[in-house]
């Protein structure tokens, strides 16, 4: 897996140093590169998304240092790259894509979500959780300002998905926990103060936005 992983990295390496050699002039943009991108995504190719992705994001930077206008969204553009690594089992990768697209945009759900996907498959519960319920917070803030901005809501499925994945990351957080204890005999109490910090923190933001959230 990792010899694979490897080989794909260098051909990609290869695929966007030769886009990013190319004349500006012959240079594709960014958006047709994205668009490009998720075309192969929707058919489940997803190395060939990845390169697509990956060159959006090189000519992106290309176009930004050349002063040139850039019609991409870089938040969305990093979590569909995060998305098509995820898609090739590479969490690591993914987690850090993920990652960028939350550092391009701190109100970008999606970017959050994706990256408590990864986060939770590398078995970093803890860190999955927060960015899963920061995520769960953003699509009710999304939901709230949405209607009265006359914007199109985020997708309920997205919405629905997210609220599963919450519930079992933190349900296989709390099993660890239980374990953790029963190995001790006692309960953490850094990581217990920690959590219930993070989760007053969250709740007082859920509430700003309008979303339910039980603070246990």
């Amino acid at each position: 897996m990792f010899a694979r992983a490897c080989a794909e990295d260098a051909s990609l390496a290869v695929d966007v140093a030769a886009i990013a050699r190319a004349p500006p002039q012959s240079r594709e943009a960014a958006h047709v590169l994205c668009a490009r991108g998720e075309a192969h995504a929707e058919r489940h190719e997803w190395e060939a998304a990845l390169v697509a992705f990956s060159a959006a994001l090189a000519s992106a930077a290309e176009a930004a240092h050349a002063g040139r206008e850039n019609f991409v969204d870089l938040a969305v553009v990093h979590e569909l790259k995060a998305q098509a690594l995820l898609a090739l089992g590479d969490d690591w990768a993914a987690a850090r894509a993920a990652s960028d697209a939350a550092a391009c945009d701190g109100a970008f759900a999606g970017g959050f979500h994706t990256l408590g996907r990864a986060l939770r498959n590398m078995g970093e519960l803890a860190r999955a959780l927060r960015a899963l319920e920061t995520a769960h917070v953003l699509f009710f803030a999304d939901i709230a300002t949405a209607a009265p901005a006359g914007l199109a809501e985020p997708d309920a499925t997205a919405v629905v998905e997210l609220a599963a994945e919450l519930a079992e990351c933190e349900a296989l957080l709390v099993g660890s926990f239980v374990r953790l204890a029963a190995g001790s005999n006692e309960m953490p109490s850094d990581v217990d103060e920690a959590t219930r910090e993070w989760r007053a923190q969250l709740a007082a933001r859920a509430h700003a936005a309008g979303a339910p959230m039980d603070t246990g």
